[in-house]
């Protein structure tokens, strides 16, 4: 019996020096930077009409998805980023037809992981074409016509 004792009286020991000195040289937290505002407001702008999107499934069209998009956009930048609408659109619809492609609009399409990953993707797309004028591309309506 005294051999199993002396080895696990041990470890505990171990253990609890080792917890200790973790508790014990563990740095102060540092404050972590507030987000940054904007320093200009952001409006909304909308795409004036839908993204309609086919879904296909063996060889033929089986639904159709309509999205409404919308743009966060500084506030300073609304009209550059209106001359630039047939290139974002082009752009989006890119980022849309790969995301159907790629099935994000099949089974459950608006949990939070296709959607996120559209919605980074969407971002991505417009900051690409508009550059930092655009804060953010919004989901406005979705809509799967099967």
């Amino acid at each position: 019996m005294t051999r199993f004792l002396i080895p696990l009286i041990l470890g505990c020991v171990g253990l609890v020096g080792g917890v200790a000195t973790g508790i014990a040289l563990k740095p102060p937290a540092e404050a972590a930077e507030p987000p940054q505002a904007p320093l200009t407001p952001s409006v909304s702008l909308d795409m004036p009409s839908n993204f309609v999107i086919p879904l296909i499934g063996r060889d033929r069209i089986r639904s159709m998805m309509v999205l409404s998009l919308g743009l966060e956009v500084d506030a300073e930048q609304t009209a550059a980023v209106r001359a630039q609408e047939p290139r974002l659109r082009d752009a989006f619809l890119r980022v849309l037809f790969d995301h159907a492609n790629a099935g994000g609009f099949d089974g459950v399409f608006t949990a939070a992981s296709p959607m996120a990953s559209l919605r980074t993707a969407l971002r991505e797309a417009a900051v690409g074409v508009s550059g930092p004028a655009v804060r953010d591309v919004l989901i406005l309506d979705l809509l799967r016509h099967d």
